[in-house]
């Protein structure tokens, strides 16, 4: 059987001498399985040009039904997903950051009101026995002053990462403007603000032929960035530190790679690459572990991705895949 509500169209279509182009129906077999079938039915005429009958070309089109099914419910999933981002990102933003206001605030206030207990105990030292004048000597000038930075360093960390957290949710949702970009100068304009530590370090890079790319300025410059800052700082001060950067554009994506012969990642921290607020490789490298996290999220705006190739104590190769056509 089928859906009877189109036949007399069908019909009717074909009496008066129309073509019917991929119309979707859904047939029941006789074992109840439904299936789902683009038709095209075409009328045939004698030499008269009188309707004799009808020529009928059939795709079944349930697995692709299927599939588009699914991608309904995946972006359904995944629209749901970004509210809950933006969700988290007005809690970090609101919830989290004015405890840390009052945190620092009040530590403020404690360092005034210190003050005058300074002056407080300069006036009642003479009265006090030597044990407790060491003593409280100890806690006024040591002990509250250091806690009181520790209380002040962590509110500061802490409302960095919240801060970061924050730019990283809004990576994902700021407006990307396309347009065709060249490469080698991108790459010479990260070189030249990173030109101090190059010449410092003595690293020669080569620089191949770079393709055009299709993507936002400010976001390819900070994937660049990010990636070749990471080279620099992460060679091997043991041995000449050298750079590769190089790439080919592809029928649907371009790829470009930024290859060195740093100190290498451990197969153990693979893992750790491209997570936020986690740290890779050596320990005595200044930064949070939020710069390939950025890079990433930045390329999958562009339809691409980054991968992560890297043997311990030999280098490391970061290779930047964008897509032709990103939307």
């Amino acid at each position: 059987s089928s859906q009877m509500d189109k036949l007399p169209y069908i019909l009717e279509q074909l009496k008066d001498g129309k073509h019917i182009e991929r119309m979707e129906v859904i047939f029941q077999r006789r074992d109840g399985v439904r299936k789902a079938i683009l038709l095209t039915v075409s009328p045939i005429k004698d030499s008269v040009g009188q309707i004799i009958g009808a020529s009928t070309i059939a795709y079944d089109i349930t697995e692709i039904k299927k599939a588009e099914e699914r991608l309904e419910r995946y972006a359904v999933e995944l629209e749901r997903a970004n509210e809950e981002v933006k969700q988290f990102a007005y809690i970090v933003s609101h919830d989290l950051r004015a405890p840390l206001i009052n945190l620092k605030g009040f530590a403020a206030e404690l360092r005034s009101a210190l003050d005058v207990l300074d002056s407080a105990f300069l006036e009642a030292m003479p009265h006090l026995s030597k044990d407790s004048r060491q003593s409280a000597e100890m806690s006024l000038k040591e002990d509250i002053p250091e806690s009181l930075d520790y209380i002040d360093s962590s509110a500061s960390r802490m409302d960095y990462f919240v801060n970061a957290v924050l730019r990283l949710s809004r990576l994902g949702r700021r407006e990307m403007i396309f347009e065709p970009l060249n490469l080698e100068s991108i790459v010479n304009s990260v070189q030249k603000g990173l030109a101090h530590q190059i010449e410092e370090k003595q690293i020669k890079i080569t620089v191949n032929p770079l393709p055009e790319v299709m993507g936002d300025r400010t976001s390819i410059e900070q994937i660049v960035a990010n990636i070749l800052t990471n080279a620099v700082l992460y060679l091997d001060p043991a041995r000449p530190g050298r750079i590769e950067i190089g790439g080919e554009k592809l029928d649907d994506e371009t790829i470009f790679y930024i290859r060195d012969n740093g100190c290498g990642i451990a197969e153990e921290d693979m893992s750790k690459v491209f997570a936020p607020f986690r740290r890779a490789g050596r320990y005595d490298v200044k930064g949070e572990g939020l710069g390939l996290a950025y890079a990433q999220t930045l390329a999958y705006r562009h339809g691409g991705s980054i991968r992560c190739k890297s043997t311990k104590n030999e280098g490391t190769t970061f290779t930047v895949t964008l897509s032709n056509h990103p939307e």
